[in-house]
């Protein structure tokens, strides 16, 4: 549980323009805090 508080208080969503409070924003945060588990596959996509 520490090790995940600590990869948001390292990607500092408050304070990054990159993570506005926005579709895209909140893209970006999950992408960059999933990267090494989630993985897009447009096969999938229906």
């Amino acid at each position: 549980m520490n090790e995940k508080i600590s990869v948001l208080e390292n990607l500092a969503p408050e304070l990054n323009p990159r993570y506005t409070v926005t579709d895209i924003g909140n893209s970006n945060l999950f992408a960059d805090y999933y990267h090494d588990i989630a993985r897009y596959v447009p096969e999938r996509k229906m």
